[in-house]
């Protein structure tokens, strides 16, 4: 360093950068999460539980399960998911975006899957057709 007096305003230019690019970076990322979850969306990604086939169908131990997860998961999963509620609602209702929805329901559903495969085997992995585990036959949790 040559003029030690030109360091202080060398690093404040350094840390201004810094913050816009920290900005630049935060909303890029809150725009692909919103596209994210406007695909999701009209792809349908969700599964419709509402029809009585459907539930027929699903296993008893998702019921079982989800007080063991996240409040915040349990939430999501129940009324985006089981309740047929589309993301863009369920983001709305709980003041939050659609993409931080879709991101919230997808780690969800990632962590009912875990505990499914942890608690249920292979009989989950599997769609549960026939669900043979120990919840079932326990009718609680191990």
């Amino acid at each position: 360093v040559r003029d030690r007096s030109a360091v202080v305003p060398w690093f404040y230019s350094v840390l201004r950068n810094a913050i816009i690019d920290n900005a630049r970076s935060r909303q890029s990322e809150d725009i692909a999460l919103e596209r994210w979850a406007a695909e999701l969306e009209q792809n349908g990604e969700g599964v419709d539980f509402s029809d009585e086939a459907t539930q027929g169908i699903v296993c008893g131990c998702i019921d079982k399960l989800l007080p063991t997860l996240r409040p915040s998961y349990v939430e999501v999963l129940r009324e985006v998911d089981l309740g047929g509620r589309s993301l863009a609602d369920f983001a709305s209702q709980h003041k939050m975006t659609p993409g931080n929805a879709a991101v919230r329901a997808h780690r969800a559903r990632a962590a009912l899957k875990q505990e499914l495969i942890r608690v249920c085997g292979v009989c989950s992995e599997h769609a549960c057709l026939d669900c043979i585990c120990k919840l079932r036959r326990s009718s609680q949790i191990p």
